[in-house]
């Protein structure tokens, strides 16, 4: 079984969103074309679901879990036979979150608001 014009099509498309982080758009595509057809699961699932893996192994966990969240919101659902190892990344990647020491404010991490209050410089 090859893909059809429409499967490469839509496997091209994925790809695009996926590779330039338009994480929404990618899962709105998965979606529409869960619902129009859902033997499309197989090309979307995969896509979504090494994607949230590349992000996780090269622990970029925030956008990694924004991706998740928007799958796991997906309707018509993604397959279980993707959720599955999706949901339990997410829990691992939420561990490492937990894990992670948080800032007094005195550094600069990665994900920090930046305070609009000025402070006195430290010595």
């Amino acid at each position: 079984l090859g893909l059809t014009a429409d499967d490469a099509q839509l496997a091209r498309l994925m790809d695009a969103y996926l590779r330039s982080t338009q994480y929404q758009k990618a899962v709105g595509l998965a979606a529409q074309a869960i619902d129009e057809n859902p033997g499309n699961q197989q090309t979307v699932g995969p896509k979504l679901r090494n994607e949230i893996d590349t992000l996780r192994k090269a622990q970029k966990y925030d956008a990694a879990l924004k991706l998740i969240e928007q799958v796991k919101q997906m309707k018509p659902a993604l397959s279980d036979m993707f959720l599955g190892p999706i949901e339990g990344w997410e829990t691992d990647i939420r561990q490492h979150l937990a894990e992670k020491p948080r800032s007094s404010g005195q550094s600069s991490p990665t994900n920090a608001n930046i305070e609009t209050t000025p402070t006195a410089p430290t010595q």
